[in-house]
């Protein structure tokens, strides 16, 4: 299991890496960033878990 410090650092990482791209006034930069992310995130999945899982997963996350 990853520890509490080293996901406190990638999310930091993370962060600023993003917020380099980001304009608040620019709504596109916004989606851009959040796109990416997002398409990154299946990529990563897809090395754990199953198509039904990740299918199931999207599915909540749209619920929220």
């Amino acid at each position: 299991m990853v520890e509490e410090e080293v996901l406190r650092n990638f999310q930091k990482d993370l962060w600023e890496s993003v917020d380099k791209y980001i304009e608040p006034e620019d709504k596109e930069t916004v989606f851009m960033c959040g796109g990416a992310m997002l398409h990154a995130a299946l990529q990563i999945y897809t090395v754990a878990l199953d198509n039904e899982t990740i299918t199931l997963l999207i599915k909540e996350a749209l619920k929220t």
